[in-house]
Parts: C-alpha cells; sequence; structure tokens
C-alpha cells in the first residue's frame, strides 16, 4: 500500500503566501515602522524591491521547514513582507539601532 504522507515533496503551498507578496510598486508606509531609522526606510524599500527573488525563495524555505517541523501554525501570522523586513534588519549595519 502506497504511502498517503507525501514526504520528500517540495511544492509550493500558495497559502504560505500573503495577499502583500512582493509588488513591483512596493513602497514603505510612514506609519507603525518604528523598527528601523527614518533615513533608512527608503533604502529598505528598495532593497525588498532588489531582492525580491533571493528573499521569497528563502521565505519559501524558512516556512516549509517551519511547517514541517512544528506544524501548520508555524508563523502563521507573518508574511514574506515582514520576513524580507527582518532579513534586512539583521543584515544591514546600523538598521538596528540601540534604545
Amino acid at each position: 500500500m502506497p504511502s498517503t504522507r507525501g514526504g520528500g515533496r517540495y511544492e509550493v503551498d500558495m497559502e504560505m503566501y500573503d495577499s502583500d507578496e512582493y509588488d513591483p510598486s512596493y513602497h514603505e508606509s510612514e506609519s507603525g515602522d518604528e523598527d528601523i531609522p527614518l533615513n533608512m526606510r527608503q533604502d529598505r524599500a528598495q532593497w525588498v524591491v532588489d531582492n525580491a527573488d533571493a528573499c521569497q525563495e528563502l521565505f519559501r524555505v524558512f516556512k516549509g521547514a517551519g511547517v514541517t517541523l512544528f506544524g501548520r501554525a508555524f508563523h502563521q501570522c507573518g508574511s514574506a513582507t515582514s520576513f524580507a523586513h527582518y532579513v534586512y534588519k539583521h543584515t544591514t549595519p546600523g538598521a538596528i539601532t540601540s534604545d
């Protein structure tokens, strides 16, 4: 009898992406964005656009591995865009400010 678990498949689950997926006309919002210095917000917006393919692939792997290990509740409130913001913040010098 064949296995019904489907292990080893790497299909993209479209539910893991949200509606604010990488829009080519992406821009930073001015409200509720206190996580990086003001002068870096426009740079982050351009960085997200420039690195959209790499961030999408990294998010797909991150989300897929997390769901496999922890179930469908893994990172359910996070979006691909917030993930890209996290990557930018933690890989760009000066983005993290000490309060």
